[in-house]
């Protein structure tokens, strides 16, 4: 059963490529528009400079490994015990 993204309540990251052949601007920017029950949506971009225009962002992966990482641990501290 699809779930509409108005019905999503949890915190959400986007990564977009500038010039991605498969999702364009205004489709990155339609979904941020209507996750309007999220708890925080956070879209990252890169450009064709940063080497992360294409799908998937196949050209920066460490990159994009690595602001995915520091999103989960902000959105997520570690907590002590």
């Amino acid at each position: 059963m699809p779930i509409s993204v108005t019905a999503m309540q949890d915190d959400k990251l986007q990564d977009a490529g500038k010039e991605d052949h498969f999702l364009g601007v205004d489709q990155v920017n339609n979904m941020q528009k209507n996750l309007t029950s999220a708890c925080s949506v956070t879209t990252k971009s890169y450009s064709k400079y940063e080497g992360g225009m294409e799908h998937c962002q196949t050209g920066i992966l460490t990159s994009v490994h690595a602001d995915i990482f520091d999103w989960i641990g902000n959105r997520f501290p570690a907590t002590s015990e």
